[in-house]
């Protein structure tokens, strides 16, 4: 039996978002000064942007495992407080992987012949690949769209072969 392959994919929250961001801490901080200088009702407001600062700051980091064994890939989304599985998919279900542009995943693209739920755990980093990968029976399928390393795609090779573009 093999180990299990472990790759993660970190996301970067984009420049909006730590715009918005900067901006609670801000207003936060403004709103501290209202109530300390003005009047103590402000205390209220800056208490909830001071929550929401927190709350939106651990949404904003995400960190995406695979992990890979001979049965099943598993994806987690991991945030500040702890792990979340988000898919196990038995390997006998995966129907395909591969890049986002090859024939065998067109028709599962916006617009294609066939609609199934779209799951993105890619980092959206451009210097890093990503793979489209297809599972499911015929009554219920989904897509999710992967950071696989080499060693996973040779791994997931070796165990399905017959489901695996060749790169």
């Amino acid at each position: 039996m093999d180990e299990p392959l472990v790759a993660s994919a970190k996301r970067k929250p984009n420049a909006v978002a730590r715009i918005l961001h900067i901006s609670m801490a801000v207003f936060a901080v403004l709103f501290l000064l209202f109530a300390v200088t003005f009047s103590q009702a402000l205390m209220f407001p800056c208490f909830l942007m001071a929550i929401s600062y927190y709350f939106y700051g651990a949404l904003l980091r995400r960190e995406y495992e695979y992990t890979l064994t001979s049965d099943y890939l598993r994806v987690d989304a991991l945030y500040d407080w702890g792990r979340k599985n988000l898919h196990e998919i038995p390997l006998s279900k995966i129907e395909v992987v591969a890049p986002p542009d090859d024939p065998r995943v067109l028709k599962y693209k916006k617009g294609g012949s066939e609609k199934v739920p779209k799951y993105d755990y890619t980092s959206y980093q451009s210097d890093v690949p990503y793979y489209t990968l297809i599972a499911g029976d015929h009554t219920e399928k989904v897509k999710l769209l992967l950071d696989l390393t080499p060693e996973m795609l040779q791994r997931l090779d070796r165990l399905c072969p017959s489901k695996i573009v060749q790169f």
